[in-house]
């Protein structure tokens, strides 16, 4: 009896891992929430700096938002997993009109993601995402010799909501995406599925 049973959870383990994909994505996004927080901090900065100092960060460069995913898809219509994100932005600082100094923020999100498709068929996938999880920001302040002036990390919570993505492909593949949050209002990348 034990053997039988033995065999038939063996049995069962095999079925359930050939069920079962796995999906590892990379894609890029543009006006992501880490963007908006850091064009804000900015204009904050620039205020403050204005009244106290005559400080100003200016010329700001933005490398976008690039992220490595994982997904985990036990049936037929949902999948859940894991997202990192990165995104840099780099400014000259500027005091009566001269070059003092870079800043340079770069924001690290780690978040938990689940996946609704609408519709799958042999080439193509429509579905929807949700996502949420916590950013971490490093900010520097470097003189023109590359001391560091200041240095300052927070947190916050970060989230995604995308109503609409689009995959073509099978085993590898594109996708596109439209909504709202750390992966931005448009993203696009490509996957490859096990």
């Amino acid at each position: 009896m034990k053997k039988i049973a033995l065999f038939l959870s063996i049995l069962f383990f095999v079925q359930l891992v050939q069920g079962q994909e796995h999906r590892f994505s990379a894609g890029v996004g543009t006006l992501t929430t880490n963007q908006f927080d850091d064009f804000f901090s900015a204009v904050a900065r620039n205020i403050a700096g204005g009244i106290f100092n005559g400080s100003s960060i200016e010329n700001g460069s933005d490398l976008g938002e690039f992220r490595f995913s994982y997904a985990f898809t036990p049936g037929r219509r949902l999948a859940w997993g894991a997202t990192i994100s990165y995104n840099l932005s780099k400014y000259d600082i500027i005091k009566n009109s001269a070059k003092q100094g870079a800043q340079t923020s770069a924001y690290y999100t780690f978040a938990g993601e689940g996946t609704y498709y609408y519709l799958q068929k042999d080439w193509i996938r429509l579905y929807g995402l949700l996502g949420a999880g916590i950013t971490m920001v490093g900010s520097k302040q470097k003189d023109l010799g590359g001391a560091v002036i200041d240095s300052e990390t927070q947190s916050f919570f970060n989230f995604q909501v995308t109503p609409v993505g689009l995959s073509v492909g099978r085993r590898l593949g594109g996708f596109a995406e439209l909504g709202f949050g750390y992966r931005g209002v448009a993203s696009i990348g490509a996957y490859y599925r096990l």
